[in-house]
């Protein structure tokens, strides 16, 4: 069984790039007509909180993969 705190390690260093690809697929969207005119800010904002959720989603499922894989050859 490996030590906890290598998955916790694992978790902090995989939350950043996780984070970046998804604010970089999101800026594929185009979301100016939901918005109103000159608010480029409140997107941006949106789109950083939005990807920081969905980074740690993906991160979370990727190291509960490796746990579980850890344990089921423990």
């Amino acid at each position: 069984m490996i030590d906890p705190t290598v998955f916790i390690a694992i978790r902090f260093l995989l939350f950043f790039p996780f984070t970046f690809v998804a604010y970089r697929s999101m800026q594929a969207l185009d979301l100016q007509k939901v918005f109103k005119a000159n608010s480029g800010d409140a997107i941006r904002l949106l789109l950083m909180m939005i990807s920081v959720i969905i980074g740690f989603f993906f991160m979370h499922a990727f190291v509960s993969l490796l746990e579980y894989i850890s344990a089921l050859f423990a």
